[in-house]
C-alpha cells in the first residue's frame, strides 16, 4: 500500500509507519463462521442483504427510493434496532453517497501529504 502515496525527499527513505491489515469478507454465505460469534455484524450483513435487494429489485417493488426501504425493513426486522434508532439518517446519507475510486485515491494521496 505505501508505494500508493508520494513521499517528501528522498524515494529512499522507507515509511514512518507500515500497515497490514487482515481482510475479512462478511458476506452472507461466505464469512459466516465469523457472523456466527458476532451479533453485531450478522445484523450489518442483513441490512447490507435488505440494501442490495432493494437496489436490485427496485423497479419490481415500485421503490423510489429503495434504501429508504431497506432502512424502514430493517427496523420491522428488529435489524441493529438502537443503532438506526439514532442514526438512520446518517445510514441514508452514506448509502445515498457513491464510491468513487479515482476519488478515493486522490483524497488519499492528499492526506498522505500532509
Amino acid at each position: 500500500m505505501s508505494e500508493a502515496f508520494e513521499r517528501d525527499g528522498d524515494d529512499n527513505t522507507s515509511p514512518s509507519l507500515e500497515l497490514v491489515v487482515k481482510v475479512y469478507n462478511i458476506n452472507t454465505g461466505i464469512g459466516d463462521d465469523l457472523l456466527q460469534k458476532c451479533d453485531v455484524l450478522q445484523q450489518y450483513t442483513k441490512l447490507i442483504d435488505l440494501v442490495r435487494y432493494a437496489k436490485t429489485h427496485e423497479e419490481e417493488l415500485g421503490l423510489e427510493e429503495p434504501f429508504t426501504w431497506a432502512i424502514q425493513e430493517a427496523r420491522k426486522q428488529e435489524i441493529l434496532p438502537k443503532y438506526l434508532e439514532r442514526k438512520a439518517s446518517e445510514v441514508l446519507n452514506m448509502f445515498d453517497m457513491e464510491y468513487d475510486y479515482d476519488v478515493d485515491v486522490e483524497v488519499q494521496k492528499r492526506r498522505s501529504k500532509r
